[in-house]
């Protein structure tokens, strides 16, 4: 039995194998874009009075609050700091910052 997760990830893998240079480029830029704004709010001192406060205990990584969390903490903790410094890399049609949520997640 297929879940949704499972289909949503096969979707996934269809469209990069098919996807085309601009878009990848794209992608990749998003990707760029979010690791940065990542560890530009990690270094912010909002983030050195925030991470210590997080839940330990897990065996997922955080780009910006380190390992030792568990993965939904993980993935919160770095969308949550892609956006302090408002440096949020936005895709301008759709005017999202879908990095700040995709990239945590995929990277964690």
């Amino acid at each position: 039995m297929e879940t949704v997760l499972f289909e949503l990830v096969e979707r996934g893998r269809d469209v990069a194998t098919r996807a085309g240079r601009g878009t990848l480029a794209a992608v990749g830029r998003q990707v760029l874009d979010t690791v940065a704004c990542v560890a530009s709010g990690g270094s912010h001192p909002l983030a050195t009075r925030w991470v210590p406060l997080l839940p330990r205990g897990g065996d997922a990584v955080s780009l910006a609050a380190g390992g030792d969390l568990d993965l939904v903490t993980a993935v919160a903790a770095d969308a949550t700091l892609s956006h302090v410094d408002e440096f949020d890399p936005l895709h301008a049609a759709a005017a999202v910052a879908p990095g700040a949520v995709v990239v945590p997640a995929a990277l964690a």
